[in-house]
């Protein structure tokens, strides 16, 4: 059904349908930032390039050259439309409780005066530091001599980067760990 303020519709294909041209910015200071892009380029795309082709050619890969395919294979992984989709669907699902938890835990330690592992969380927030919001509420005449804490965190693309970020920089280096191998096709397919 048409409508005149609305245009026509067109056949298009549906390969573009869910296309992000920009997935992998973010708006800082107002503008467009590439520095997540700049990143990976630098740190995992452009290192692997030559241990890749030396890779492709047959030629003798050094512990190096399988560290930088390691980091790439890992890259690969987890910077896929797919795994936004599934990272979103689980934060979303777990983040109320983990925060609650986290919250519980906390109040917990401060009332055994247990002001150690209080300090311990705050350090573990590290690059997701600036995501997360911590807000003191007053209980007034509720509870007199308490306060009430509650902490905010917004889930979409800038905190999915972040958390490849820290996948990449922390998880990924347990790849290391294991065995790698190159499986060839038997000569005359591909």
């Amino acid at each position: 059904m048409s409508h005149e303020k609305l245009p026509e519709w067109e056949r298009k294909s549906i390969e573009y349908v869910a296309y992000h041209e920009n997935l992998y910015t973010t708006i800082k200071d107002g503008q467009e930032s590439d520095a997540f892009e700049n990143w990976i380029w630098r740190e995992f795309e452009t290192p692997g390039i030559s241990s890749l082709n030396k890779l492709v050619y047959g030629q003798k890969l050094s512990h190096l050259d399988w560290a930088k395919i390691i980091r790439f294979v890992a890259l690969q992984d987890v910077r896929t439309p797919s795994m936004y989709q599934q990272t979103m669907r689980k934060w979303y699902l777990e983040m109320p409780s983990f925060l609650n938890e986290t919250l519980e835990s906390c109040v917990a330690a401060l009332e055994d005066g247990n002001l150690r592992e209080v300090s311990d969380f705050e350090s573990h927030k590290g690059q997701f530091q600036d995501l997360f919001r911590t807000k003191k509420h007053d209980l007034g005449n509720q509870d007199p001599g308490r306060i009430g804490l509650s902490v905010e965190v917004d889930i979409g693309r800038k905190f999915w980067l972040r958390t490849q970020k820290h996948l990449l920089t922390g998880v990924a280096r347990q790849l290391h760990n294991h065995r790698w191998s190159v499986i060839t096709p038997a000569r005359g397919f591909q």
